[in-house]
């Protein structure tokens, strides 16, 4: 299964229950692989994922969906906008992140007014960084549809991993 694709392995996996369970344990598998590329504790960032409604998404998610085909340079927290503030002080808490540039106002910059705020952390001296985008929604996923690109429409989110396009 390690160097299968997304839609291989969901497809094999429908051939057997037993597949289906190590389809399940193969993708936290990568998950964690990933997040651990950035520092982060799995986790700690499912637990807080799970607390704030948070997901992953971006391009991240494409290297856990298409493993081997690239190495990300940052990954994606979306949170929706009671959790935003609580999100980041967690990550700074429990991650050697910490804020970068002060955060970027997106709701002037994006008509649609999706988004509230960026925020980007890095650790000091060590390549890649933590985009935290705060939803202008009570949901983080909503406005993963409004986007220009189905790029961005995987997320993964504590309960497993999901494809939103076709």
């Amino acid at each position: 299964m390690e160097h299968m694709d997304f839609l291989t392995m969901r497809s094999l996996s429908q051939t057997c229950r037993f597949l289906q369970k190590m389809m399940a344990k193969h993708h936290f598998y990568r998950v964690n692989k990933l997040l651990q590329s950035f520092h982060l504790e799995p986790d700690r960032i499912m637990s807080i994922l799970r607390m704030t409604g948070g997901v992953i998404l971006g391009s991240s998610v494409l290297f856990v969906m298409k493993i081997g085909t690239f190495k990300p340079d940052d990954i994606d927290f979306f949170v929706n906008k009671f959790n935003g503030r609580k999100f980041m002080r967690w990550i700074q808490a429990w991650s050697e992140y910490h804020v970068e540039e002060p955060e970027i106002r997106l709701d002037e910059i994006y008509p649609m007014r999706m988004f509230t705020m960026a925020h980007q952390l890095k650790i000091e001296g060590k390549p890649g960084s933590i985009n935290v985008v705060v939803s202008n929604t009570s949901s983080a996923i909503q406005p993963i549809f409004d986007f220009h690109s189905t790029i961005v429409m995987n997320f993964i989110n504590p309960y497993g991993i999901a494809c939103a396009y076709p």
